[in-house]
């Protein structure tokens, strides 16, 4: 047998991930920061909700001999592009305090060092 520590700290890494990414959630429902509209990484939401959402548009434009303009945007990379600091910053504009917010700097710090593939000073990705 082989206990290796790593995969015990992988589990309480995503168990207190999931505690944290919860209470997130909850918070940002609270204050309702998100719009009504807003389904990606959302419970009970999806891209289905967008396509319906484009197809009553399309009726409706067509009905009335209107015209439908859509822009999709597919964001390529955007977790391991993501600006940590800027995030960080956001974060505390809408009230996240500091004792989660160390726990989510370590957090990220640590999880895209160990990837490799993202400098904690990078400048935010241009659209």
């Amino acid at each position: 047998m082989s206990y290796r520590p790593v995969s015990f700290i992988s589990c309480l890494c995503k168990s207190l991930e999931k505690i944290i990414a919860a209470r997130l959630e909850w918070f940002i429902k609270s204050k309702g920061i998100l719009h009504k509209s807003q389904a990606g990484f959302r419970k009970h939401r999806n891209t289905k909700d967008h396509i319906i959402q484009l197809e009553v548009d399309v009726k409706e434009g067509f009905t009335a001999r209107d015209s439908t303009v859509a822009v999709f945007l597919d964001i390529s990379k955007a977790y391991d592009t993501t600006w940590i600091q800027g995030l960080l910053f956001k974060l505390s504009n809408i009230g996240v305090t500091s004792p989660c917010l160390g726990w989510l700097r370590e957090f990220l710090l640590i999880e895209h060092s160990a990837s490799g593939s993202v400098n904690i000073y990078q400048k935010p990705a241009p659209f």
